[in-house]
């Protein structure tokens, strides 16, 4: 049997066995076998394969607009490329957003989901003008799920470290729901000689993706063309799972998901300019995203703006930078 029948044997034996308590452990163990046998087909058809777009990621964030094409990508780009894959750069508080909008006649391709996968951020569009939208857009999430890329999910808080030989061993530092000769049944679809170790309590789900390994986790927005006509489309878009019903403005949103914080920058003759910057980045980071000699020859930070403890305060490589931050970077010759 090729593996091709074996995936749909196993899909159609889990669509034919009804969930209950009974069937569960048995269901959890074809979802296992299943994820296993479509990562060994798709190393398949990976070797001898053409290679897809050399498209790489730039700038602060990459986001991917899914369905194009959409007057939205043409709002948020300074500039782009006309092409069935368009890319261009959105500039906004200092930050350059690299963007692609994948059109739909691209999806179901290896290069939408290659694409896909690249992003720090996927945006869904709902447009009015479109028939169906959303039934589009729930069956592009069931496409990626089939794909790996998890949206809107974290990954699962577990470690596997492959061993040489002593089998399995199973710890789990919180309760679960599933018995430890469960969970070592699913991992023996991935894994013959392992130390599995679970944070937080996995359903079969969870924990085969973990198990795999080879999962993408990518934050979404769904984003609906808000007002009437085109022209409200140059400042506001309705995001869902908003908690306030208000409009947003999209750009702040984007690099909010993002996890984009702007500082400032003084350079040697005073002048002062925005830079994006991730949450939880320092000092360190600033100097390699400036120059490698930067950290080479450090000596010192001077730190203003509205997170200083006073003006001309020094700070080191280790400083965790705050929304606000104007820094200046003093260095040696190397």
């Amino acid at each position: 049997m090729s593996s091709a029948d074996e995936i749909a044997r196993v899909e159609k034996e889990i669509r034919d066995t009804p969930y209950n308590k009974a069937t569960q452990h048995h269901i959890g163990r074809l979802k296992a076998k299943l994820a296993r046998l479509r990562e060994e087909e798709e190393k398949k058809k990976g070797k001898g394969k053409k290679k897809e777009r050399g498209l790489r990621k730039e700038g602060d964030g990459t986001v991917v607009i899914i369905p194009g094409p959409t007057s939205f990508f043409d709002f948020l780009v300074n500039g782009s490329r006309d092409d069935e894959i368009r890319v261009g750069m959105m500039e906004h508080n200092g930050a350059k957003v690299e963007l692609f909008e994948l059109p739909e006649n691209l999806f179901g391709k290896s290069d939408f989901f290659s694409i896909a996968r690249m992003a720090d951020l996927i945006l869904m569009v709902f447009d009015g003008e479109r028939i169906n939208d959303e039934s589009r857009i729930e069956e592009y999430l069931r496409e990626l799920y089939r794909k790996g890329i998890r949206v809107n999910r974290d990954s699962p808080n577990m470690r596997v470290k492959k061993k040489g030989s002593g089998g399995l061993r199973v710890i789990s530092t919180v309760p679960q729901e599933l018995k430890k000769e469960e969970i070592e049944d699913i991992a023996k679809e991935f894994y013959s000689n392992a130390d599995i170790v679970l944070y937080e309590s996995l359903s079969y789900d969870r924990l085969i993706d973990g198990l795999a390994g080879n999962r993408t986790y990518v934050p979404s927005i769904l984003v609906r063309r808000g007002g009437d006509g085109e022209n409200s489309l140059s400042q506001i878009f309705k995001g869902e799972g908003i908690s306030s019903d208000e409009p947003i403005n999209i750009k702040d949103k984007i690099i909010e998901k993002l996890g984009l914080i702007r500082v400032f920058l003084k350079d040697a003759c005073g002048d002062i300019n925005p830079m994006a910057v991730k949450t939880g980045d320092r000092v360190k980071d600033v100097c390699v995203k400036i120059h490698t000699d930067f950290r080479k020859g450090f000596k010192y930070a001077i730190l203003d703006g509205p997170n200083a403890k006073y003006s001309g305060q020094r700070v080191g490589l280790s400083y965790e930078l705050k929304e606000g931050d104007v820094i200046s970077i003093k260095t040696r010759v190397v």
